[in-house]
């Protein structure tokens, strides 16, 4: 085998992107200098692996079959060779961006890698019929970490989360004032308003688009009141594709 020669010295490395860990790029930027066109983060195969994927060429098959055509570098290295890839160094596992519009600006897209496998295998792991607690269900259509704090329950997977809080009526107050004040408070910008009202509930949800570290989140807010209490949840995608399974995850919170 031909030993490699890479386009740029080991001297000629400077200190851009220290502390990532270790990473997987093509030889087509190592070698011929191509720029980073798809970058991805994987599950770390090992402890000093970041997972990050830098390839030339949005053919992630190719690059997943072609082992002889790639090498493990430190991320710095990567980041010399093509410095646009640092400011998205921090995001976690799942995510995925590839050069698009004449400007070659990044833009996040569909990561080659199964949501499933970047669940985090020191938190629980809930899916379908789940018991939250004081008598509060949620049907979850995919499998989510779950971690509880105090009153508040978050879920998450790559590309969603989901924050619920259940509340007691204590005060005793109607189903139709609390309605009302959710109704108050909620924002202006606020779309796609529904209400349903039922023997067991009043629902009222509503989306927003929300600006955050330069990406839009979709989040669905949705409000399930009863008698002896309510539930408040916030559901944040990072795509609009996904907006209907967020209302009807903010749908399927029930009381027992």
């Amino acid at each position: 085998m031909s030993k490699k020669t890479y386009l740029l010295g080991a001297d000629e490395i400077q200190p851009i992107a220290n502390g990532f860990g270790g990473c997987i790029a093509s030889d087509e930027i190592t070698v011929s200098g191509a720029r980073v066109e798809l970058m991805f983060r994987a599950p770390p195969s090992g402890e000093e692996d970041s997972g990050w994927r830098f390839l030339a060429d949005c053919d992630t098959d190719k690059f997943i079959d072609n082992a002889a055509g790639q090498g493990i570098f430190d991320v710095n290295t990567i980041a010399n060779y093509d410095r646009d890839i640092v400011p998205l160094l921090d995001t976690p596992v799942g995510k995925a961006y590839a050069r698009m519009g004449v400007d070659g600006c990044f833009v996040q897209v569909e990561s080659p890698v199964d949501p499933d496998d970047c669940l985090h295998p020191d938190f629980p792991i809930a899916t379908g019929n789940h018991q939250l607690h004081r008598g509060w269900t949620i049907d979850l259509p995919f499998k989510f970490n779950r971690r509880d704090q105090g009153d508040e329950v978050v879920f998450w997977r790559v590309g969603m989360t989901i924050l619920i809080s259940l509340w007691e009526n204590d005060t005793n107050d109607s189903v139709d004032g609390r309605v009302d004040w959710f109704r108050s408070v909620m924002s202006d910008e606020a779309f796609d308003i529904e209400e349903t009202v039922s023997s067991d509930c009043h629902r009222l949800t509503y989306r927003l688009n929300e600006e955050r570290d330069s990406d839009t989140m979709y989040a669905m807010y949705g409000f399930c009141v009863t008698r002896v209490g309510h539930a408040q949840l916030s559901v944040y995608t990072d795509s609009a594709r996904d907006i209907e399974t967020a209302k009807e995850i903010a749908t399927n919170v029930v009381f027992h």
